[in-house]
């Protein structure tokens, strides 16, 4: 098994960042990036589109070829409910933005994994359609299978990523307490059933975006039919009993089936956090370690800063871009 995604029949190492959400006129945008939102008002792509320009722009100078890009979020944005909170459609403009969005990462050359939704779905309002079956069959029906159908032939959409972080909020794994969780065999029919409807009408890949490297085998699981693995790692999670280190482990170690990618990292995180079990690690040597070291790409967060972990330096991105080849 080749630990590199195979795009087209070529293996290929995903480099890039996360652009989890834009900023918009200086305001973080998590949520609202595509279609009208909750809130009555609209802020996606199309009322943003010279920044994102420029944002892409900058991405395809740095060499990146992928990003990941969070799309309904919480639920707060692209989604249309009836009055009961069911999901019955996408929101106005939804397309608009989203079409918008593919066409300027096709002029930049950049594949986008997008993720479908965020953990935060179970910290707010609409946590219990989640939690319902009916409500995650409604989604997948009435949003996901729509929007899987209608892009099935672009190939700007490398993949879809069932949800951010899912750990945070699965009872069997989650760190927290007090928290509203799903049973983890709930999660995971949920994410069969996205994979499942993703491969019905397209050759585009799924994932989950697996936060820990300790719950990383969970996905590893041939009924899930998901294509590739990921891992955030950040060094903040080196505290116990949060996560197990990845730095200096090699793919074949992990001995799982599936390509991993590293979905989100933060060199800087030793900055961002108080942790003393953190370490600083350069840049450089992340970006050389997660390449040499057999994982199938690795995507920093964040490329627009929209947290305390910050942005890596865009000059020691075009040093590293000028002295290897992703292969």
């Amino acid at each position: 098994m080749s630990s590199r995604i195979q795009i087209q029949g070529s293996p290929v190492y995903l480099h890039g960042a996360n652009y989890p959400w834009t900023i918009n006129n200086g305001k973080d945008n998590y949520g609202l990036d595509f279609g009208a939102n909750t809130f009555g008002t609209h802020s996606g792509v199309t009322t943003n589109r010279a920044q994102v320009e420029a944002d892409f722009t900058l991405m395809e100078d740095l060499g990146f070829n992928t990003l990941r890009w969070f799309v309904f979020t919480d639920g707060r944005g692209g989604i249309r409910y009836d009055d009961n909170g069911v999901p019955v459609s996408v929101s106005e403009k939804f397309f608009d933005d989203f079409e918008c969005a593919l066409a300027i990462a096709s002029r930049n050359k950049i594949r986008i994994i997008f993720v479908l939704t965020d953990f935060l779905w179970l910290r707010g309002s609409r946590a219990e359609m989640m939690m319902s079956a009916e409500g995650r069959q409604a989604l997948l029906e009435n949003i996901f299978a729509p929007l899987f159908e209608r892009y099935s032939g672009n190939d700007v959409v490398l993949a879809w990523d069932v949800m951010n972080e899912p750990d945070w909020i699965i009872n069997e794994m989650s760190a927290g307490a007090n928290e509203k969780t799903m049973p983890l065999e709930e999660f995971k029919s949920f994410v069969k059933s996205v994979a499942d409807a993703v491969h019905a009408s397209s050759r585009q890949l799924v994932t989950v975006g697996n936060a820990r490297l300790a719950s990383v085998n969970v996905w590893d699981d041939d009924e899930l039919h998901l294509d590739f693995l990921q891992v955030h790692s950040y060094n903040d999670m080196l505290r116990n009993p949060w996560d197990e280190i990845l730095f200096g482990r090699n793919f074949t170690d992990l001995a799982l089936k599936r390509p991993l990618v590293i979905g989100e990292f933060s060199t800087s995180a030793h900055l961002a956090f108080e942790s003393k079990s953190s370490v600083e690690i350069s840049l450089h040597e992340y970006l050389d370690f997660c390449r040499d070291s057999g994982y199938a790409g690795a995507l920093y967060w964040s490329f627009n800063a929209v947290d305390k972990c910050g942005r890596e330096s865009v000059d020691q991105l075009l040093r590293w871009k000028e002295r290897i080849t992703l292969t």
